[in-house]
Formats: structure tokens, sequence, C-alpha cells
């Protein structure tokens, strides 16, 4: 039950983040904050095993990764 509650908490987070991505002045912290997201997300699904969404948490990060310069120019 603790990897679906941190799951639970990591997708608030996560949202939470998506949405100081519009008003934050902080933009190289909150990139790295989601990366971390992203991180411990993917963890928690592979730990459920649950390879689905293991893949697709990693295809997001890379993309996030490849578009870095929009975050933080």
């Amino acid at each position: 039950g603790r990897v679906a509650h941190a799951l639970d908490m990591l997708n608030s987070e996560r949202g939470i983040l998506q949405r100081l991505e519009e008003t934050s002045t902080q933009i190289e912290q909150l990139f790295q904050a989601r990366l971390t997201n992203l991180t411990w997300l993917r963890k928690c699904a592979k730990e459920m095993g649950n390879e689905k969404e293991v893949l697709r948490l990693s295809e997001e990060k890379t993309a996030m990764k490849s578009i870095k310069s929009k975050w933080i120019g």
C-alpha cells in the first residue's frame, strides 16, 4: 500500500508543478523538480509492475530533456 500512496502523492505533486510552470520565475528549479517527480513516478510504476507506464514516463522524461531550452533558455 505504500507504493500506491506514494504514487497518489507524486501525481498530486506533478499537477502542482505543471500549474506552477505557468507562473514561476524559478524556471530551472521547476524543471529539475519536474524531472525528479517523473523519476519517482517511474520508480513507483516499476515497483507496481506497470511496464506500460514505465515506458510512457521514460519517454516523457526524455522529451522534457530534449526541449530543455524551452524551460531554461
